[in-house]
Formats: structure tokens, sequence, C-alpha cells
């Protein structure tokens, strides 16, 4: 991006569409959305399979290099405006960066750093603005740049005129800051092609779902945060929901009770386990005393009405 792209911006903010309702944030919506459709269709026919093109010529550790190379000659933007952010240690661990990737690490060709635990971290002066409190401003949509704040569109511009390959003076320095730029760019695509597909691939509004993403995204970059809480899904957040017929198990779907599935209450306790075996005891015939006379008068003779019993 160059200093060139704040002219659309500013003559976009004389439109008279800039002065209609619309998505807070977003005045320009009408015309953002036809950028953002002219984006899709440049990026399918254009901008993916060049990037996929780079990416067949430069395999593996080469397109590492490419990448590696364009972010380290970032770095100083990164070291200036972590100071300007009164940000002592990113700007330290920047500066260190730097220093290691552009000596060891093969003028940034490798990652030294971050093999040694000290990983990249974006900024520029768009962050810098946020950082003391200026808005985003409204919403852009730039042609083939895509997404963009009035904020982050001026911030880049600044980003560009200060990168070391635009204030150093050397022979084909033109060729090279297109080359450079063009190369980053497609590197750049191939990064996020697989979360911007997964993103926009099942969004029934891609516009809308890109604009939110980008403005929460640029937020939390501002805040110092390495990436967003991740969101909860609509098809994951309906389960937790489900379980209130689970939270209550003696309730049918059709809310009625239900029994328990232990059956507890149906076995008799301990204490009423005597009764259980009293049958047995009262099973046996009590001992019959009144046969026990019967028994001598079996050995007796009998005697005849009215006789009475002799005496002993």
């Amino acid at each position: 991006m160059t200093i060139a792209a704040l002219a659309p911006a500013a003559a976009w903010a004389r439109l008279p569409h800039a002065a209609e309702g619309g998505t807070p944030g977003d005045p320009w919506e009408k015309f953002n959305r036809r950028v953002f459709a002219f984006n899709q269709r440049l990026d399918r026919a254009l901008i993916v399979p060049l990037s996929r093109l780079t990416s067949g010529l430069t395999p593996g550790p080469i397109g590492r290099a490419i990448h590696n190379f364009v972010v380290n000659l970032h770095e100083p933007v990164v070291i200036v405006n972590d100071l300007l952010q009164a940000r002592p240690g990113p700007a330290v661990r920047s500066a260190f960066r730097l220093v290691v990737n552009s000596t060891i690490g093969a003028l940034g060709a490798i990652d030294v750093a971050k093999a040694l635990g000290d990983p990249m971290h974006k900024n520029g002066f768009g962050d810098t603005l946020g950082r003391w409190g200026a808005g985003p401003g409204p919403y852009l949509v730039v042609p083939v740049l895509g997404p963009a704040t009035v904020r982050d569109l001026f911030g880049s511009a600044v980003d560009d005129a200060t990168e070391p390959i635009e204030t150093i003076d050397f022979p084909y320095r033109t060729e090279v800051d297109i080359t450079v730029s063009v190369l980053g760019g497609l590197n750049e695509r191939t990064e996020v092609g697989k979360d911007l597909e997964a993103l926009l691939s099942g969004a029934a509004d891609p516009y809308a779902t890109l604009r939110s993403s980008y403005l929460q995204s640029r937020e939390a970059e501002i805040r110092g945060e390495k990436a967003l809480p991740p969101l909860p899904d609509i098809e994951d957040a309906t389960p937790p929901a489900a379980p209130g017929p689970e939270a209550t198990p003696n309730m049918t779907p059709a809310g009625e009770p239900t029994v328990p599935p232990a059956a507890e209450p149906t076995h008799p306790p301990p204490a009423t386990a005597p009764p259980a075996t009293a049958p047995p005891a009262t099973a046996p015939p009590p001992p019959a005393p009144a046969s026990s006379p019967a028994a001598p008068a079996a050995d007796t003779p009998p005697r005849s009405a009215g006789v009475p019993p002799a005496l002993p």
C-alpha cells in the first residue's frame, strides 16, 4: 500500500452516499458491498491463481524464506511504533529480532529469533493512533487491498513511507519495492487462505462476516492481544440448551414425572427383614398339650357310663 491509496479515501468521504444512514461504523455500506463483490471476483480470477503459482514456484523453505525476508523488512516500523506506544518490552524484543535475523538469519531469510523464543508481532501507525484514543473511523473496502478503516488506511500509508526500502536510495529501488510488495501480498494471501475460506464459506452474509471479523481483530491488536477469544458457533451453542431434560432425569420429554431408575424404595429396609422370615417360625404346628392325656387313656380300660373311676 502506498500514499496514493489515501486519494480514494478522501474522494469517498466527499461522495453523497457518505451521509446516508446504515450500519453504525459503515456509512458507505452500499458502495463497500460493490467493491467487496469486485474484490471477490478479482480474488477468484487472478489473486488466488497467482498465489498458488507463487507457492508452487517457491515450495517449502524457499517460500518461507521469502515470507521471513518481507517480515524482517517491516521490523523497523514495528520497533518505532512500539516506542510510540510506550511499550519498551515489545520494542526491545523487536530490536532483538531485527539484529539476530539480519545477521545470523541471512538478512531475514531465516527466522532465528522465533526459534529462540521471540516470535514476530504486528504493529503499525494505525495501532499507535488507536492506542492513544483515535477512533477507527468509517469502515472501508479498498479495491484490491480489501477491508480497512480511515484510521488504518492512513496508518498503512505512513508505515509504507517509513519502510527502510523507501528511505534508502539504491539502484532499482522502484523495481525492488514493487517486487517485494507483490510477493508480500501474494504470500499473505496464501497464509490466510484457509482461514478466509472457512470464515466466508458458510456465512449467510460474507460481507458482514468479514467486516465484523476485521474490526474485532483490529481492536484486539490495538489492545495488545494476540488473538480474539473464540466466538461460540451457533451449532455449538445449541447443545447446552438441549440438556434441559437430561438435567431433570425424573421428567419425561412431555414433562411428566417418571419412576426413578433405581428401585431402592421398593426393597425392604434391613430393619424389616425379620418380619420377612417370621412365617417359617409359625409354619410348624404348635405342640398339642390336649393330646397328652389321650395317650394314657389308651392304656386304661374303658369304663362304662356312670361308674366312677377307681380310687388308688
